[in-house]
């Protein structure tokens, strides 16, 4: 199991590498443009997705094997969504994507028993799942919003194309 969320936390970083450089060609002020959708523009897509990663970084960084800080990444977001100074500029969204992306491979490498059960609270709910589910989630959740900026991407004319899974090696 290990091998296998492993791979997909890598492959969510390729995304993320990939979307990245999708959008470094983009005018900013484009990414805020309302499309219609529930998240309106792909920066709140963006920010919805990485927000998530933050809250999974901190709920589970004490299953890892060893001490990992995750302070940076912390100050990255507050209540649910990216900080507004994460999201004033390409530059700044890219730090984050990275440093997140790059955290939770790091919390994924150093757990030893994806099948260890595990909490997490939310205000009106509780769920206690094995951590492999819990990370699969969290991946499979920022694959989702992915293919949902691809097609908001189309919407506003930004030629895409940043899955790439079949061109890596594992």
């Amino acid at each position: 199991m290990k091998k296998m969320i492993t791979m997909m936390a890598r492959y969510n970083q390729l995304a993320d590498i990939n979307l990245l450089k999708t959008l470094e060609g983009v005018e900013y002020d484009k990414l805020k443009h309302n499309v219609g959708t529930y998240f309106n523009n792909p920066l709140e897509v963006i920010s919805h997705y990485v927000a998530t990663h933050i809250m999974f970084i901190n709920a589970f960084k004490t299953q890892a094997t060893c001490n990992i800080c995750c302070a940076e990444v912390r100050e990255f977001a507050v209540d649910g969504r990216l900080k507004d100074e994460v999201l004033k500029d390409f530059k700044s969204l890219k730090n984050c994507i990275e440093k997140v992306d790059a955290k939770l491979l790091e919390i994924i490498e150093n757990i030893d028993d994806f099948g260890r059960i595990a909490r997490l609270e939310f205000p009106k709910v509780t769920f206690e799942k094995s951590l492999g589910q819990f990370m699969l989630t969290a991946i499979t959740h920022a694959t989702h919003h992915r293919g949902e900026l691809s097609a908001m991407l189309e919407i506003l004319g930004v030629e895409n194309d940043f899955a790439g899974m079949l061109g890596m090696d594992f």
